[in-house]
Parts: structure tokens; C-alpha cells; sequence
């Protein structure tokens, strides 16, 4: 991807270029945000409660996937750690 005056481009993640690298993502980890929880979110007037509380939902996302990943299985990304170890800071 192309930069501009505030960002550096990103060589993007391939095996034969970039930072020579393949993503792969588990599809069966996902967790959507509800249409609910997205208008509850942005109900919220003051900008700190609102950070607040959508860092709070993702929170509560990751904890979900972490309960999916029973096997602790060592994920792609994720810094050689089960998913239910990532800080989240």
C-alpha cells in the first residue's frame, strides 16, 4: 500500500516479498460486533466513555474467542501464544 505525508507504505505480507510472510487468519475465530452493540456505542456522547466502553466490548470479544480456541493451540500472528494469553493492555 502506498503511503502519504503521515504514513510509511506498507510492503504488505506475501511469502516473496514484503515482509516475506504469509497471513493466514482462522476463520472460525470471528466474533461480530452486533448492529446493537454498534448503535449502543455510538449512542454515548463523551468520547472518553464511549473508548471506554468499546474497549470494554473488545474485551469481551477476545474472551469470547479465547473460550473457542479450547485446544490452545498456538496461532499464526499472535506471537507464538494461545489465543486466551494475549495481553490485552
Amino acid at each position: 500500500m502506498p503511503g502519504d505525508d503521515d504514513h510509511t507504505p506498507f510492503p504488505g505480507c506475501r511469502t516473496d516479498r514484503g515482509f516475506l510472510c504469509d497471513l493466514r487468519l482462522d476463520g472460525g475465530l470471528e466474533e461480530l460486533i452486533s448492529s446493537h452493540e454498534h448503535r449502543e456505542i455510538l449512542g454515548i456522547e463523551k468520547k472518553r466513555e464511549r473508548f471506554e466502553r468499546f474497549l470494554f466490548l473488545l474485551e469481551q470479544k477476545v474472551r469470547l474467542l479465547a473460550e473457542r480456541d479450547t485446544e490452545g493451540l498456538r496461532r499464526p500472528g499472535l506471537a507464538g501464544r494461545p489465543l486466551r494469553e494475549v495481553p490485552f493492555d
